[in-house]
C-alpha cells in the first residue's frame, strides 16, 4: 500500500510524529451542494466515512508495527458535519 511506504520513508528520514486528517463531508462540498440545490449528497458522505474507518485500521496496524512512530489521525468528519448542521454556531449564516 503506497501510504505505508510513504510513512516508512518518513520514519526512515527521522520523522516520529505525523498528523493525518481524515476526509470530511465530501457530499456536502460547495460544488456538490451548488449542483444539488444546496443539499448534501449522502453517498459521498458514506464513502468518506468508510474511507476514514479504513484509514483508522491502517494507522492502528502501523502503530503495532512501528510503535515509536506516532501517527495522529484527526476526525474532521464530525467537525465539518457540525459546521454544516449548525452554521450559526460557527459565525456563519445558514
Amino acid at each position: 500500500m503506497w501510504v505505508i511506504n510513504a510513512w516508512q520513508m518518513l520514519y526512515a528520514s527521522g520523522a516520529r510524529k505525523v498528523v493525518l486528517f481524515g476526509v470530511g463531508l465530501t457530499g456536502c462540498s460547495p460544488s456538490v451542494r451548488s449542483a444539488n440545490n444546496s443539499a448534501c449528497v449522502n453517498p459521498g458522505n458514506e464513502l468518506a466515512l468508510g474511507y476514514n474507518e479504513g484509514l483508522k485500521l491502517v494507522v492502528d496496524g502501523f502503530h503495532t508495527a512501528v510503535p515509536d512512530f506516532h501517527l495522529v489521525l484527526t476526525d474532521s468528519y464530525d467537525f465539518i458535519s457540525d459546521m454544516v448542521k449548525n452554521p450559526t454556531s460557527f459565525g456563519m449564516y445558514s
